[in-house]
């Protein structure tokens, strides 16, 4: 929880449980734009494609406030597991 920020640099991702529980924490996500990391953060992480990205996202981690921290954790709480078991099983059974 005293993280500022998470980076994840994938190549190819499918899914994103580490930065989900990073953004959960509060950390600012700081991700690449392979996969599916993009879409599960959306809106709410800094997409680096350089070196130089890289570093003016981490910096800009150290600014966030506390409201913003607990918009990363609130938005990481729509993948919570009961939530996408729920919206599975109305897919299949309704």
């Amino acid at each position: 929880k005293r993280a500022a920020a998470y980076c994840q640099y994938s190549i190819e991702e499918t899914f994103g449980v580490a930065v989900l529980e990073a953004m959960a924490c509060g950390a600012m996500p700081i991700v690449s734009n392979g996969g599916a990391l993009p879409e599960i953060t959306k809106g709410y992480s800094e997409i680096a494609c350089n070196q130089e990205e890289y570093k003016k996202a981490y910096k800009k981690s150290f600014s966030l406030s506390p409201a913003q921290r607990r918009e990363f954790s609130e938005h990481a709480r729509k993948f919570d597991i009961s939530i996408r078991r729920e919206k599975l099983l109305k897919l299949l059974f309704n």
